[in-house]
């Protein structure tokens, strides 16, 4: 099913403003926050990277999540198409996401991909009316095989909902701020290793 993915990264005053303006509008926290790890694959020329930061369509997102450091794992697949976005989203076991990481993982489209980047931060999740808007914080990344993480100065808030909700009610606070945010590509333009190897990167910035 298509859906809006519109992305707005907040700084730390209007975390505090929207979380102050979610009284306002009688929001309701549907979920308990929780601490998502992500490992994002890409092929030997970090294509999807590339893409992403290009805007191109259709394009593919792919990654290993996890949730409270729990052993239940996800393989997605995030599709970004003309028509709009999708997720395809199926539950593998320990012993194939080890089998993934060491080996990589293959796409139809990409080939041969490998683990890149983890990126770990809390979501906290909310309703109001019909749409469903997360906001990710404690944002942190490294490159998979480095030991210490970067922290990013952003938080990201999310709407996810079907195209035809109206949004109205949003409007006091995104404010028309929608904005093409990865986190996958913050990961790789904020990384001195991808710098080095890929000069690609240099011109990109």
């Amino acid at each position: 099913m298509f859906r809006i993915e519109d992305k707005i990264p907040l700084n730390k005053f209007e975390v505090l403003t929207f979380l102050d303006s979610l009284k306002s509008i009688k929001a309701e926290k549907i979920y308990p926050s929780r601490s998502i790890k992500s490992i994002y694959f890409d092929d030997s020329k970090l294509t999807m990277f590339l893409e992403s930061e290009e805007g191109i369509v259709p394009r593919k997102k792919i990654r290993i999540r996890s949730y409270n450091d729990e052993e239940n794992y996800l393989l997605e697949t995030k599709i970004s198409s003309p028509e709009g976005r999708y997720k395809i989203s199926k539950e593998i076991l320990p012993l194939k996401k080890d089998f993934y990481l060491k080996n990589g993982y293959f796409d139809n489209k990409y080939g041969i991909c490998l683990p890149v980047s983890e990126i770990i931060y809390t979501r906290d999740y909310f309703m109001i009316e019909k749409i469903r808007v997360t906001l990710d914080t404690f944002i942190k990344f490294r490159h998979y095989k480095e030991s210490s993480f970067n922290k990013s100065d952003k938080s990201v808030l999310e709407i996810k909902t079907s195209p035809e909700v109206n949004l109205d009610v949003l409007d006091n606070i995104i404010l028309g701020r929608k904005a093409r945010f990865s986190k996958y590509v913050i990961s790789i333009l904020n990384n001195k290793i991808f710098e080095k190897k890929y000069n690609v990167l240099s011109n990109i910035k």
